[in-house]
């Protein structure tokens, strides 16, 4: 939801004050700033996203975790977190660009949210039907009983879908630069 929030925020001023006529005749079209949008969100996004991981590890040493911590599965993680968060954050500003209400894109968010909550009860072929689904196909950890088991983020198909949502922003934000405003 807070990735809604922040693409409607970025977005909505150019709804708001003609922002998209008064870039383009300086020459900037739509599609380019909402690349340029992006950009800038996406650097808040993997910094924050990164440091919530870095201070969750210094935290659990600090409350006395003394077992051995599983380097190479935490930097996956966080990498595959990163990976998902900018994917849903460039959804939510495609759509927040798209949409002069920013009601939808929030609601979008909302539902999306449920989905990423409940994702963990479907089958992984569900959870990759949407960008939120992904959130339980990257998760370490899990319920077996009543222990803990560790899991393998799901890599392939974070690779696949880092893939594939370049390709549709590079093809959304081109039909941006092309449309009437």
């Amino acid at each position: 939801m807070v990735l809604a929030i922040l693409a409607s925020r970025a977005v909505d001023i150019e709804h708001q004050g003609g922002g998209w006529l008064l870039n383009r005749t300086t020459g900037v079209a739509p599609g380019r700033l909402c690349r340029a949008k992006l950009g800038v969100l996406a650097a808040a996004v993997a910094v924050g996203t990164g440091g919530a991981s870095v201070l969750v590890a210094v935290l659990t040493r600090v409350v006395g975790a003394t077992g051995p911590v599983p380097v190479s599965l935490w930097l996956g993680y966080t990498v595959a977190a990163i990976v998902v968060s900018l994917v849903v954050l460039a959804v939510q500003v495609l759509i927040s660009a798209r949409v002069d209400n920013q009601l939808i894109p929030l609601g979008v968010g909302i539902v999306g949210t449920v989905v990423a909550i409940a994702a963990s009860a479907l089958p992984s072929w569900a959870a990759h039907l949407t960008p939120w689904g992904y959130w339980s196909l990257i998760a370490a950890a899990d319920y077996a009983g009543e222990s803990v088991v560790t899991l393998q983020p799901s890599y392939v198909s974070v690779v696949a879908l880092a893939l594939l949502a370049t390709a549709g922003v590079v093809v959304a934000t081109r039909r941006l630069d092309r449309q009437e405003v």
